[in-house]
């Protein structure tokens, strides 16, 4: 089904902003991209955006962004 999954040629980039560095999150960002490489392996690069919205809302609210060439 899937093709032979490769590193992708531009390394991952990960930015977080309002919010600190996760390493349980990290790693998760981390495999979900690597299945996306595995089922379509042309994907030349991603860049993964997190933020914590600090706005007066109660609870965690996350958006998280993908931008996918």
């Amino acid at each position: 089904m899937g093709q032979t999954p490769t590193a992708l040629p531009v390394p991952l980039q990960i930015t977080y902003q309002n919010a600190e560095l996760i390493p349980e999150i990290d790693k998760l960002i981390r495999a979900e991209v690597a299945k996306l490489n595995r089922y379509y392996a042309r994907i030349m690069s991603c860049r993964v955006r997190v933020e914590q919205d600090a706005g007066r809302h109660s609870g965690n609210r996350w958006n998280v962004r993908l931008d996918i060439t």
